[in-house]
């Protein structure tokens, strides 16, 4: 087994300030790769449906690991990486515009909070949405994640 991968797997659940297991490692002292994997175990499992809990919107999940991130628990510069592959609005979120129309997230676009969506009227969601980038029509604004388009 490489290097790298047991380092992964011995590390992936320490955390920056410490406070992590099996020997609360700080700050560099944990593997770049136990950092990176540790950010994402964290998103996979907000994001996962679990027997106790519903999953979270992916939005809510970002924001949680940015609060956590600003609290210590993880590397800034791998959580903004991550930020800036899946953007704050993940693939896949429903978001709510300021022209009062609707919108799912197809990828990630130049800037982390302007993605790009296929784009409904309310109550179209039937039909074909406009692809739209968001980091070309500053005037769209998103107002807030949503749970479904219904």
């Amino acid at each position: 087994i490489p290097a790298g991968a047991r380092m992964v797997a011995y590390q992936m659940h320490e955390r920056m300030d410490g406070t992590g297991y099996p020997r609360r490692r700080v700050g560099t002292t944990i593997h770049l790769l136990a950092r990176v994997a540790a950010v994402a175990d964290a998103f996979v499992a907000l994001v996962a449906p679990r027997p106790h809990r519903r999953g979270m919107l992916p939005y809510h999940a970002m924001a949680k690991i940015l609060k956590d991130t600003s609290a210590g628990k993880f590397d800034p510069t791998v959580v903004r990486h991550l930020l800036l592959t899946i953007s704050l609005f993940p693939l896949g979120s429903f978001i709510e515009l300021n022209n009062n129309r609707v919108g799912r997230v197809l990828r990630a676009g130049e800037k982390y909070d302007r993605p790009i969506i296929e784009l409904w009227d309310r109550g179209e969601v039937d039909h074909p949405g406009a692809v739209v980038d968001l980091s070309h029509d500053a005037d769209v604004q998103i107002v807030r994640p949503l749970v479904s388009l219904a």
